[in-house]
């Protein structure tokens, strides 16, 4: 097992990680979700990209999640939420906002679904 010490004290660096692969899983996921709409306007030629560009949608959403889940786990372990006054957590304010309201989003409802 991973010592708890060592993952606290590269929490910042493993955040910072998984939140730019969930920057780059969204990017994919919207490029995606732009060509089932162009592909859903041409004609019936194009229905094997269709089907195609259906399933990368559906494989980023499940990576989306599992990085979600990977922050939570990591979370749970070093409690890198309740140390985001922290200045070595600062990045997480300044350029992945979004990411962060969306994980405590999940997190919430996940916590009130088990109460």
């Amino acid at each position: 097992m991973i010592n708890i010490n060592l993952l606290a004290k590269y929490s910042d660096s493993i955040i910072k990680e998984i939140m730019s692969e969930v920057m780059r899983a969204q990017r994919k996921l919207d490029k995606a979700r732009n060509r089932e709409i162009e592909l859903h306007l041409q004609s019936n030629e194009h229905k094997d990209n269709y089907w195609k560009t259906q399933r990368t949608i559906e494989v980023q959403f499940a990576y989306i999640d599992k990085l979600y889940e990977e922050l939570k786990v990591l979370d749970s372990e070093t409690q890198w939420e309740s140390k985001l006054h922290q200045e070595r957590f600062g990045f997480i304010q300044q350029k992945y906002a979004g990411i962060l309201e969306e994980y405590q989003f999940r997190h919430e409802r996940l916590e009130g679904a088990n109460e």
